[in-house]
């Protein structure tokens, strides 16, 4: 009898040392230039690696992800794991069931894009002024933010959107389809689908607008599973490999 109890205490031990020692699930989805999912398993992009060397400096075993965005606020608010969203914006919605670390990355301000042949556009000075033009059609990717001042402003003025579950790469070429007059999209990221799409960049037109704010800080984003010390730990390494 009590070799059975000092067993099952010595099990239980065990797997509370296993399930401590388990790496956090990272997960991402492939958006370059952010998150660049490669086919031997890696993972690189301006947010990805970053975020991957705070967990390594850190001495945080973690084993990367590749999930749906859409499904991944679903996870971390589940709760039924140690796992972390890499590169979401934050919110106050989000931070009632997740645990946020510092921002990992910032990018460059939004610009605004519409067809070069068009000039629906002109005289727009401000986000402002443009959003609350009703004539004119906003593309945006379904569920997505585009951070708090320019989602305040669509929803202050009810702007006219049309959404879509494609990438900034799909929406590019359904603005060039004429299927809405705009979208938004940060500065690097424009870049980076213009590096691949040469063809693409004379049939657009990139406007900066006075107003816009610095670019977006994205956030790892973790489940409340994943203990403060963790936190605190990869905030050290977030803010040192900043300097």
């Amino acid at each position: 009898m009590v070799t059975t109890f000092l067993m099952v205490l010595l099990y239980t031990a065990m797997s509370s040392a296993w399930a401590a020692d388990d790496p956090i699930e990272l997960i991402y989805h492939d958006r370059p230039p952010f998150y660049i999912h490669h086919d031997d398993g890696s993972v690189t992009g301006l947010v990805a690696e970053p975020a991957a060397r705070a967990f390594r400096n850190a001495r945080v075993d973690f084993k990367w992800k590749l999930l749906a965005a859409n499904r991944q606020l679903e996870i971390v608010k589940a709760n039924r794991r140690k796992v972390c969203a890499v590169g979401w914006f934050k919110n106050a919605q989000r931070e009632e069931f997740s645990k946020y670390t510092t921002y990992v990355y910032q990018e460059k301000p939004m610009v605004v894009i519409n067809r070069s042949e068009s000039h629906a556009l002109s005289g727009y000075r401000t986000v402002d002024k443009l959003l609350a033009d009703g004539d004119l059609k906003m593309g945006a990717k379904l569920g997505y933010s585009y951070g708090d001042f320019i989602d305040t402003m669509v929803s202050l003025h009810k702007t006219n959107m049309i959404t879509s579950t494609q990438s900034n790469t799909g929406l590019i070429k359904m603005l060039l389809a004429n299927r809405f007059d705009y979208i938004f999209i940060p500065g690097d990221e424009l870049n980076s689908i213009l590096d691949q799409n040469a063809e693409t960049v004379r049939k657009l037109s990139v406007i900066s607008l006075d107003d816009m704010p610095e670019g977006n800080k994205r956030y790892i984003l973790c489940s409340k599973m994943v203990k403060d010390e963790i936190i605190d730990r990869l905030n050290a390494q977030i803010k040192e490999n900043r300097l």
